[in-house]
């Protein structure tokens, strides 16, 4: 009995060996056969996968691209002839009354002339400057020219220059040897003059000097400034030339903001202090007039690198 039982519990323990080694070798075997799966095929698939990502990616960026030529196309079209609209149909007033306008045209800081009007009827003028150093000094290549568009601004805002801008093709690469075009815009003259005129027509326009004071009666500049807003607001209800013209003034100022965003993008901004820069585009597009104009005095002439 003693035997059986010693024979027995060898037996026992030579099949609990025997499972251990086989549960060993089949072990080794599917680590083997997982490593061998995981070098032929996982490898292949993140590549096909990080390719795949780049594709769609890419593929998704120009899919918005477009998306985004098509929706800024359909609201500045949009925009464009609601104005027209409302400004030959709906707007309070009538054109009647050009008094104002022959004053203006005989001397643009006309003193009997209310100074926010004088504000928005001359930064009608300094807008096509503005769009012009934007858009000409990156035209040299483009089907749709831009100046004679802004010849006509200088005339009719927004009326003339709306399709255009509906109709041009943004570009934000670096501007090239061969397609830099030189104009007026880019002299320092130009620029510097531009500046000095939007700094006059703040002082006027925010009678900051008594002497530039339309009302003649001494009060301070708040106070007068405060009177020149009532009596502003009062036209902008009854005249048209005046309710026309300061909404396109609004308009020109609203869209203005992606010609400057291109020109500092060309220029090559939003590379290195993406912060900086962002903050350099809103204050420069928030502030009517005099932060386009301070961009255009410290902007560099051209960047002639190549992407």
């Amino acid at each position: 009995m003693v035997g059986i039982a010693v024979a027995f519990q060898s037996d026992c323990i030579r099949c609990v060996n025997l499972n251990r080694h086989y549960g060993l070798i089949h072990k080794s075997r599917t680590n083997i056969i997982t490593k061998t799966f995981s070098n032929k095929f996982s490898r292949p698939l993140k590549t096909h996968w990080s390719q795949f990502s780049l594709t769609t990616l890419q593929c998704q960026v120009e899919k918005n691209s477009t998306s985004m030529v098509s929706f800024r196309r359909w609201t500045v079209f949009s925009v464009w002839v609601s104005f027209l609209v409302y400004a030959f149909g709906f707007a309070p007033g009538s054109f009647g009354d050009v008094e104002w306008l022959k004053k203006l045209v005989s001397n643009p800081f006309h003193p009997e002339v209310n100074s926010i009007f004088v504000f928005i009827f001359n930064g009608l003028g300094v807008l096509p400057a503005l769009y012009s150093s934007f858009l000409l000094p990156r035209e040299k290549r483009d089907s749709l020219k831009a100046w004679p568009f802004l010849i006509v601004s200088l005339f009719l805002g927004f009326f003339a220059l709306g399709p255009y801008l509906g109709l041009r093709k943004p570009r934000y690469s670096l501007i090239n040897e061969d397609e830099y075009q030189p104009t007026l815009t880019e002299n320092n003259w130009f620029r510097y003059s531009l500046f000095v005129f939007v700094v006059v027509l703040y002082i006027f326009g925010l009678k900051i000097f008594p002497l530039l004071s339309t009302t003649g009666d001494g009060m301070p500049w708040d106070i007068s400034l405060l009177s020149e807003w009532d009596e502003y607001v009062q036209l902008f209800h009854t005249n048209r030339l005046v309710h026309v013209s300061s909404i396109d003034f609004f308009i020109l100022c609203m869209f203005l903001v992606e010609p400057l965003f291109e020109d500092m993008k060309l220029r090559g901004f939003f590379r290195d202090s993406l912060l900086l820069d962002r903050w350099l585009w809103i204050v420069s597009w928030v502030v009517p007039l005099i932060g386009p104009s301070i961009y255009l005095c410290t902007r560099p002439k051209r960047n002639n690198n190549k992407e």
